[in-house]
């Protein structure tokens, strides 16, 4: 079979149309114009990129004002203050017992050691200075002696000193005794 051309052979031999010749008048651009478009086309994507993210952070703060509204009206206002108040003075408590002094102890250890017969009127003690006295009466001078020597003996008192020894008008002898007491008794 014979080869039908539809195109003449004067134009064949032109030859067929190129896709080139079909293009417009080539644009030359620089360098700087076009890292200048690409900074462009990248700023404008960032700033759609922020607007979206602006959109998004204020539907969420929207919806955290929103818990946070329901969370305030739930708390009961009286009870948060019953327990401010509670908690100061489980703090006044707490320091209190850490600094009381128990002088019922350094009692304690006068009480055992005082001689029969001996009486004490007046009781005054100093923490800071670790001191008490005893102001007191005994029937004579020996009984004073005895209770000195039993103070004497107890390890957690010291430095013992008796003044003021005089007979009061029933025949008794008055006197006062001052003792060092080693702090750790009644802490």
């Amino acid at each position: 079979m014979a080869q039908i051309s539809l195109i003449p052979k004067s134009q064949k031999e032109k030859a067929l149309p190129r896709f080139r010749s079909f293009k417009g008048p080539r644009l030359k651009i620089n360098i700087w114009t076009k890292l200048g478009l690409s900074l462009l086309v990248i700023v404008i994507i960032a700033t759609i990129g922020l607007f979206v993210w602006e959109r998004s952070l204020s539907v969420e703060e929207s919806l955290l004002q929103g818990e946070y509204t329901s969370i305030r009206q739930e708390r009961d206002a009286a009870l948060e203050k019953e327990l401010s108040d509670t908690g100061i003075l489980l703090t006044s408590f707490n320091e209190l017992i850490n600094n009381h002094r128990r002088w019922s102890k350094l009692l304690e250890v006068i009480e055992d050691r005082a001689i029969v017969g001996v009486s004490f009127v007046s009781f005054d003690g100093n923490y800071e200075l670790g001191t008490f006295s005893l102001k007191g009466t005994s029937p004579n001078y020996n009984m004073i002696a005895q209770q000195i020597k039993s103070f004497d003996e107890q390890p957690n008192i010291s430095q013992m000193d008796i003044s003021n020894i005089r007979l009061n008008k029933e025949g008794k002898v008055e006197f006062i005794i001052q003792a060092s007491f080693k702090k750790s008794l009644i802490k």
